[in-house]
């Protein structure tokens, strides 16, 4: 039995850990369109604001999959799931599957205002958008959303250190 997971986020992972600790003989491979492993996203206004180092986002090491006995994608989009033959393409590959398991999670809502296609608009779903958004030098910001996250942001933004206790 091989099993295909594609996502690397909380869901992903959970789905994976279950399955081989309940059994272990399972052949399990996690895919990640992203370039890093598990890492949380909870924490990236903290990361954002230099309350924490990068390295400290992650929840699991790479050699954390391979000691569970999953063998893990980074950096490669699934492109194409063909469900009559099992199989999912990726650029590199192609990987049959007897299960398969879609864990990507959600997608970030961009309103319809004229003008979020310019430079300097960013989105914070991501590890790669905390970065892109640590490495812009802008000087004033403007934060939509008033969740938890958009909060944060704007708090590490304003550049506030948040501290752990």
């Amino acid at each position: 039995m091989h099993i295909v997971i594609i996502g690397n986020g909380i869901a992903g992972n959970t789905a994976a850990l279950t399955i081989k600790r309940g059994n272990p003989e399972v052949s399990l491979t996690l895919i990640s369109e992203e370039n890093c492993p598990l890492y949380s996203p909870c924490v990236l206004p903290h990361y954002l604001a230099g309350a924490i180092d990068r390295n400290r986002v992650f929840l699991e090491g790479i050699e954390s999959y391979s000691g569970e006995g999953i063998r893990i994608i980074l950096g490669e989009k699934a492109e194409n799931i063909d469900v009559r033959n099992k199989e999912v393409s990726l650029l590199s590959q192609v990987i049959p599957y007897d299960k398969l398991v879609i864990a990507t999670g959600s997608k970030v809502i961009i309103p319809p205002i004229d003008g979020l296609n310019k430079e300097g608009i960013f989105t914070l779903k991501s590890l790669g958008d905390a970065d892109r958004l640590c490495h812009w030098s802008g000087k004033e910001a403007v934060v939509i959303g008033s969740g938890f996250i958009g909060i944060e942001v704007a708090v590490a933004l304003k550049k506030e250190v948040i501290r752990f206790i």
